[in-house]
């Protein structure tokens, strides 16, 4: 299956869900990089509290975005496909999940 096109976005909804999107990735890069490290983040620590409060934050921001576009659009989803947003573009595609 290739990707099929849904919708277009507007432009600043884009920008500001990119801005979440690099915030998201940013934070798991960051629990991976100093999970491996105990000594660093303890689940007492104001870094772990940090991490988790900013993490949870930032997942209901996302969750949100996709909510709408799927209560719109989610008659078009299976099992084995998710949206995509091409921030290039500013186009919501359907695509495969890679398995």
């Amino acid at each position: 299956m290739k990707k099929t096109f849904v919708c277009d976005i507007p432009e600043q909804e884009a920008k500001d869900f990119l801005g979440v999107f690099e915030m998201k990735c940013t934070l798991e890069n960051l629990a991976l990089l100093i999970a491996e490290n105990n000594d660093i983040l303890q689940k007492e620590s104001s870094l772990y509290s940090r991490l988790i409060a900013d993490y949870k934050e930032t997942l209901t921001k996302h969750e949100q975005f996709w909510a709408f576009y799927t209560e719109k659009y989610g008659y078009l989803l299976s099992e084995n496909t998710q949206f995509t947003l091409d921030f290039r573009t500013n186009k919501i595609f359907l695509v495969p999940i890679d398995a």
